[in-house]
């Protein structure tokens, strides 16, 4: 499967990585738990750690970052493929793509022509102008057939749909993962306070079984708790990562998106809706000044 996706795949897959994750993690720590117990166990912890080696082995394989695969250079000839676009899910989470860029500047200057490389489609302001369009095209006409008796106020600054709740409907497919993983990366902040409780408890324990003569807990309990908190504390980092960069792109394509719904608005304004936002006004603004105002003030009128 893997050298069959090496050689017919531009990437690899986000579900291949994921599950030799899980699977490497769950097979270690089984390992972990019956290490005190491999005597007892006999030639199934053989076939155990022979089957970990594999996992490992192909989560290697699937997670390192390949830019120079055949039909990853084909691609990238042939269809303007960027390295973003080739990149798999371990080099985006780490940001391995922009290393040739990194490497490169650090050779020398950096010119228009080393960073000149098409950038994704869904980042394009084309791409992006279409879907906040059409969610504004819908909204307008859901407003348009609810209020068919009040078309006359239309024009009002408080009137009409609502520009925020558009941007939501347009980006909600993408929202609602993005806050899903922002949401567990911060519960996953509070797996360490619970689990450092039982690390406590776990050393009460162990002291107490020392002084009073008693086997003491296992060490390995001790060692699963600590091992515990790190994996929180390192998927909870990740996680943060993962949706803080999901945040920024989608900032930065509603961005886009409204200054060229802005734009074509001013190239088709009527006369009479000329009169009451100026072109200057509209350039302004179109430079970052409370853009959201400027859609309900020009989108509106005309």
């Amino acid at each position: 499967m893997n050298r069959t996706e090496h050689r017919f795949e531009v990437r690899s897959s986000d579900h291949l990585f994921l599950y030799y994750l899980v699977t490497l993690l769950g097979c270690l720590l089984s390992l972990f738990i019956l290490s005190e117990g491999f005597h007892h166990l006999g030639g199934s912890v053989i076939y155990l750690l022979i089957f970990s080696g594999c996992i490992g082995l192909a989560f290697l394989f699937e997670a390192f970052p390949r830019n120079k695969t055949r039909v990853q250079r084909v691609s990238r000839e042939k269809e303007g493929l960027t390295e973003y676009d080739q990149a798999n899910l371990f080099s985006r989470l780490s940001f391995h793509y922009v290393q040739p860029l990194m490497s490169l500047g650090a050779q020398k200057t950096l010119t228009p022509a080393d960073v000149d490389e098409p950038i994704p489609e869904e980042l394009s302001t084309l791409y992006n102008y279409e879907v906040v369009s059409r969610a504004w095209e819908r909204r307008l006409a859901q407003y348009q057939r609810r209020h068919r008796n009040h078309l006359a106020n239309k024009g009002t600054d408080h009137d009409g749909p609502s520009l925020v709740l558009t941007v939501l409907d347009a980006y909600k497919w993408r929202i609602l993962p993005t806050m899903i993983i922002r949401l567990t990366s911060f519960a996953l902040l509070y797996v360490p306070i619970i689990l450092f409780r039982d690390l406590l408890r776990f050393f009460i324990e162990y002291d107490k079984a020392i002084k009073d003569g008693t086997p003491p807990p296992p060490i390995a309990t001790g060692l699963l708790i600590s091992v515990g908190m790190f994996i929180a504390n390192v998927a909870s980092a990740l996680l943060l990562s993962m949706s803080s960069n999901d945040c920024t792109f989608m900032g930065l394509e509603t961005r886009a998106a409204l200054i060229a719904m802005i734009y074509r608005k001013a190239l088709k304004l009527s006369p009479e809706a000329r009169r009451k936002s100026t072109l200057g006004e509209i350039s302004k603004l179109m430079c970052g000044f409370s853009f959201f105002w400027l859609i309900q003030r020009t989108t509106m009128r005309g």
